[in-house]
């Protein structure tokens, strides 16, 4: 049953690609868009004066066709031609309307660039930022950059439908995030995880017997609820451990644990696939007796190169108390030591006892 279910799910991923989406509800409330709309470009002083404002909103508008769940790009493209608002301002004016009127969608779709990692459109959105925005290529370069500011602009990218290998769009996308803070009234670190960790406000599953957060290298985090394993997740994971010591000879528990992890995380999760990455990891943590695991997981290049991973217990004692520690950590950085989340999660574990106490 689990392996058909991960054919189904492989078979289904294959149709997500970045770049491109159906879109989002189509715009209802027009007079909410236009009191949006004003406000946003008012904060980031488009346009010469209120009047021109109101006139390239009007013109921009009356051209969003009442069908077209499109409208957001659309918006920002109309906004700038003709309405002769620079191109960043527009762009985040419209992305404004969206997190208006429907946030929980729009936070969907960015929501899901982060399970695409191995999507060729990340490598060439990054590519195609660092050309675009010399101080971006830099930053990037030294390390000198955290997860959440590289996540965003892949996601805007994708969420606007722009070609990574335009120079002008880059440039607008980067001056995107550099400005979001002006419209939104958060800083891009908050609406990242504001779109990120919103399934986290849902109730835990009745059968979650454990969680795992994951924190990729450059794409930020993500947590899931993992059932417990069963007769065939744990004979998998038998399978597996006599195989791998078919080709490496004798494998330490520790070694053993890290392969696993390292190909849960990029023969499942990163093609798409949660479900066998959830069924992989159910098995593993029970082998490892801990139910509750941060997975770290970084793709380095060069011939030794591959997925590594690392495998940090979360001091919680269920589910929920693990995914509230998930939610605390901060974003990574490349030079972040896996030493330091380890002192994170003791102190928040900390806090959680003297709040029952």
């Amino acid at each position: 049953m689990i392996k058909q279910e991960q054919r189904e799910q492989d078979r289904d991923a294959k149709d997500v690609l970045l770049g491109d989406h159906d879109g989002l509800p189509v715009l209802a409330d027009r007079e909410r868009a236009r009191g949006v709309l004003l406000r946003a470009l008012g904060r980031l002083k488009a346009g010469r004066d209120v009047s021109e404002r109101r006139k390239a909103i009007a013109r921009a508008l009356a051209q969003v066709e009442d069908s077209d769940r499109h409208w957001m790009e659309g918006l920002a493209s109309r906004l700038a031609s003709e309405g002769g608002i620079e191109a960043v301002p527009s762009h985040l004016a419209a992305l404004a309307v969206a997190w208006d009127l429907v946030e929980s969608e729009l936070a969907a779709m960015i929501r899901s660039v982060n399970s695409q990692r191995k999507d060729p459109f990340v490598g060439q959105a990054v590519a195609g930022m660092s050309a675009a925005a010399p101080e971006f290529s830099e930053r990037l370069a030294k390390g000198n950059i955290d997860s959440d500011q590289v996540f965003l602009r892949v996601a805007l990218a994708h969420v606007f439908r722009r070609d990574p290998s335009s120079t002008f769009s880059m440039f607008v996308i980067d001056g995107m995030a550099k400005n979001l803070h002006k419209v939104l009234r958060m800083s891009l670190n908050d609406f990242v995880k504001s779109c990120l960790e919103r399934f986290d406000e849902e109730p835990a599953p009745l059968d979650a017997w454990g969680y795992v957060i994951v924190l990729r290298g450059l794409t930020g985090k993500a947590g899931y609820f993992i059932r417990e394993p069963g007769p065939d997740e744990m004979e998998e994971l038998h399978r597996l451990r006599g195989k791998l010591e078919g080709l490496m000879g004798p494998l330490s528990d520790a070694a053993f644990f890290n392969h696993i992890a390292a190909g849960a995380f990029s023969g499942h999760l990163m093609k798409g696939n949660p479900g066998g990455f959830a069924a992989l990891m159910s098995g593993l943590m029970a082998a490892m007796n801990d139910r509750f695991v941060v997975l770290y997981a970084r793709e380095e290049e060069g011939p030794d190169g591959g997925v590594h991973t690392d495998i940090l217990s979360i001091p919680a004692s269920n589910a929920e108390e693990a995914r509230r520690i998930g939610i605390a950590l901060p974003p990574l950085r490349m030079h972040d030591s896996f030493r330091s989340l380890k002192e994170f999660m003791a102190q928040q574990a900390d806090l959680e006892a003297r709040e029952k106490s």
